[in-house]
This record gives structure tokens, C-alpha cells and sequence, in this order.
């Protein structure tokens, strides 16, 4: 073999493991251009500077090639991992490392792709030597050289399916929906929190925020103290442990008005028995007295007179400005019946004492009134509206003094309330 296809054989084999094309009419057209072709001598010199500037320009391109990522693909059973890898930052040492442990058995390898080349981890080469010797290439997976020193890429799969099936059962969430009637109440109000709808089996548990719990689907509460609290709702499936629910929402309680009244009674109450209710609740938007199942709305302050003994309840309502209401009761004693003081008897026998009749709290009570006095045979035998005119045992009519014994007395005063009693005459 002469010294020109030695030359031509050592080009083949320097460009071989890069799969640069190579085609030997070629080389013959460039050699024929060459001047002075001969075995020996200045063209056989010009032959080799030519063939070195081919090699560094191959070393070259190969080195372009490499700057792009290779592919690292591990295969587990029949499963296969694809994951980039920059082959800057590929060295020796991660070539060899032993397979981790999720990985770790007789079917398990790792093949790294520089440029599609194979290359086992097994092989203590590196990846980015030009030596055929080091490196287990697979000629058919070879990159393909384009006019623009370039290579073809392949598509290259970062979903790892050994774990897919894992987060999509991490993503299968447990719904659960449910709902609290009111988001702001009052104290002592109830709310009622409720499950709505939940996609499958589940155990709950209430947390009220007030150290109260509940394990029911539906629940009412009440709390004592104003303030802001968080419910809680925790639900866990029976069907997967894993599933599990957590939300919690906010309320806010108001607080109620400090309902509080005071009673009053008269200096005098066997003179008077009146009595004064006035309220004392601060920051009160609204209130309602209760006397005897009968209501008087909006009065601070309110009197009532009491005739007949007996013990009586009597109630205050107050609402503020959130619209909370609270309610106190009280008891009010009255020890005697009222009826205007009037006397049980009289005697008109003009000396001086006891000659006159008029209930005695018409003289201080300032109302108008009419008073009557009516004989035991239904007919009114006086009539007076002044408590300067009162009755002298005489008959209205005749002038006459009437006969000793009792007579029916009415007195109506302006408010429309009516006494009545008996008296009894008496002239002896």
C-alpha cells in the first residue's frame, strides 16, 4: 500500500467514530487538484497539512455537538425514566455511581445518550472522549450531521411514570361541603352548622372555637361571650385514610345590652301605693315593659299604681344597635289593697268629728273624678266632682237625712280607673 492510501486509511479511521460523512471520490477530486501529486516530495507534504486541518475542524464540530443535553434514560423492569443531563457537568464519578435504592436490583441499568450514543455506567469511560476504545457506540443511534454542523433532537419525556399513579391518588381530594346558618349572632342565639354534601363516607368532628365539639352531621350552638370564634370542621374518609377534609370559618358574636330597671315606690304607700320604673341599661336602642302580659313600648321611665295586694312580676326588654335583645323580670310586693284611703264609716251628727265622706286620696291624688254614693235599692241618692262638696249623709234630691246603715260608693276618675266600696252611716 503506498504512502497516499496509508494517508487516505488515516483519515477514514480519524473521522470514523464521529460519523462524519465520508466519501472516497471526494478525497480523489481534492487530491487531483493538488499540484505536483507524488508519493514523495513537497506534495505529499501539502497532503498532510490538508488532512490535519480536516481532523481539527471534525474535533471541532464534535466538540459543538457535546455542548448540547444528553439524555439519560434508566430503565426499571419495564418501565422507562427519561431526565436531561448537561454534559458539561457529566464527569467520570457519576458514570460509575452505584444505582440508588429505588433501583437497586438485577433488571435495573443506565445508559447515558451523548448525542444518542450509548453509553453504559458500567463502562469506566467518559462520554466526551474521541477514543472508540473507551466508549460502547451504537453506530445506529448515531447523530446525523447537517450543511449546519447541527444535530436532530429527540423528543425527550420528564413525566416519571412509576409515580404518576401516586399523585393523581394525592390529588383525589375529599369534598366535603358544608354551611353555618349565620355568620354573626348574638349571645344565646343558636347557629346551626350542617353537612351539605361530601362525595363519600366520612367521620366528623365540630370544633366551635369555645372548647365545645360535636360529632352529629347537624348541630346547633350558642355561645355565652361575645367575640370572634372559628369553626372548625375536620372529616376523615372511611373509605381511604389518606383522604382526609380540613376548612374552618369565622362568626362573630355580639354582645347583648345589660338589661337592668329599677323600681321606685311611693314615700306613702298607703296614702299612694304608686311605683316608678325606669330603665337603666346602657347604649339601649328599644325598650319594652312588661306588666301583667300587657306590653308599653319605648318609655324610659313609667308609674303605676297598684290597688290590691299581691305579688307581681314585671319584665324589661332592650334591644342595641346590633339588634340584641335582653330580658330581666323583677318582683314587686304590694302589701294592702288600695282604695283611695276611703273611711268604713261616718257619723253626720254635726259635732265636729267624722260628720263628713269623700275617699281621702282624691284631696291629693289632683285628677278629675265623679263619686257617687247609691242606696241598697240601686237608686243614687248623692253625686259630687269636688272634693270640697263631699257627702253628708242627706238625700241629694229631698235634703233629708238618710237612714242609718251601708251604702255602695263608685268613684271614677279621669283615667278611666273606678273605685268602689261600701260605707256605712252611721247617726246615732
Amino acid at each position: 500500500m503506498n504512502k497516499q492510501d496509508l494517508f487516505e486509511e488515516h483519515i477514514k479511521k480519524a473521522v470514523e467514530n464521529y460519523e462524519a460523512p465520508f466519501n472516497t471520490d471526494s478525497w480523489k477530486k481534492i487530491e487531483n487538484r493538488i499540484p505536483g501529486n507524488s508519493a514523495f516530495g513537497l506534495s505529499s507534504v501539502k497532503n498532510w497539512v490538508i488532512g490535519s486541518v480536516a481532523i481539527a475542524a471534525v474535533a471541532t464540530g464534535f466538540w459543538f455537538f457535546t455542548k448540547f443535553s444528553a439524555e439519560v434514560i434508566e430503565q426499571d423492569g419495564n418501565q422507562t425514566i427519561e431526565r436531561i443531563i448537561e454534559p458539561g457537568s457529566l464527569n467520570k464519578s457519576e458514570l460509575t455511581e452505584e444505582p440508588n435504592e429505588s433501583h437497586n436490583n438485577s433488571n435495573t441499568k443506565e445508559i447515558i445518550l451523548v448525542g444518542k450514543q450509548e453509553i453504559k455506567t458500567g463502562d469506566n469511560v467518559n462520554p466526551l472522549s474521541s477514543s472508540g476504545n473507551d466508549v460502547d457506540i451504537e453506530n445506529e443511534n448515531s447523530t446525523r450531521l447537517d450543511e449546519n454542523v447541527g444535530f436532530e433532537p429527540t423528543g425527550i419525556n420528564t413525566i416519571d411514570p412509576l409515580n404518576t399513579n401516586d399523585a393523581e391518588e394525592a390529588s383525589e381530594n375529599l369534598v366535603v361541603n358544608w354551611i353555618i346558618s349565620t355568620d354573626e349572632l348574638c349571645q344565646g342565639e343558636e347557629i346551626v352548622v350542617s353537612i351539605n354534601n361530601v362525595n363519600e363516607p366520612v367521620e366528623i368532628i365540630w370544633d366551635f372555637g369555645d372548647g365545645k365539639t360535636s360529632t352529629e352531621p347537624k348541630v346547633s350552638h350558642s355561645y355565652d361571650s361575645p367575640g370572634v370564634y372559628t369553626i372548625k370542621l375536620k372529616a376523615n374518609s372511611l373509605i381511604s385514610g389518606d383522604k382526609i377534609y380540613r376548612e374552618k370559618k369565622y362568626i362573630e358574636v355580639r354582645s347583648n345590652p345589660q338589661v337592668d330597671f329599677r323600681i321606685e315606690e311611693n314615700e306613702n304607700m298607703a296614702m299612694l301605693p304608686e311605683v316608678n320604673f325606669s330603665n337603666t341599661t346602657k347604649y339601649a336602642n328599644h325598650i319594652e315593659w312588661i306588666f301583667a302580659d300587657v306590653k308599653t313600648s319605648n318609655e324610659n321611665s313609667i308609674n303605676k299604681l297598684y290597688r290590691y295586694k299581691g305579688r307581681y312580676q314585671i319584665g324589661l326588654i332592650v334591644s342595641n344597635q346590633f339588634g340584641c335583645k335582653d330580658t330581666v323580670f323583677k318582683e314587686l310586693v304590694i302589701e294592702n289593697d288600695y282604695n283611695l284611703l276611703a273611711p268604713k264609716a261616718f257619723t253626720p251628727n254635726e259635732d265636729g268629728m267624722n260628720d263628713f265622706f269623700i275617699p281621702k286620696a282624691l284631696a291629693f291624688l289632683g285628677s278629675k273624678f265623679t263619686m257617687q254614693v247609691i242606696s241598697n235599692n240601686g237608686r243614687v241618692v248623692f253625686e259630687t266632682k269636688n272634693v270640697e262638696s263631699p257627702w253628708n249623709g242627706k238625700d241629694i234630691n229631698s235634703g233629708a237625712l238618710l237612714k242609718n246603715g251601708p251604702y255602695a260608693w263608685t268613684v271614677k276618675l279621669e283615667d278611666g280607673s273606678v273605685y268602689s266600696g261600701t260605707v256605712l252611716l252611721m247617726t246615732d
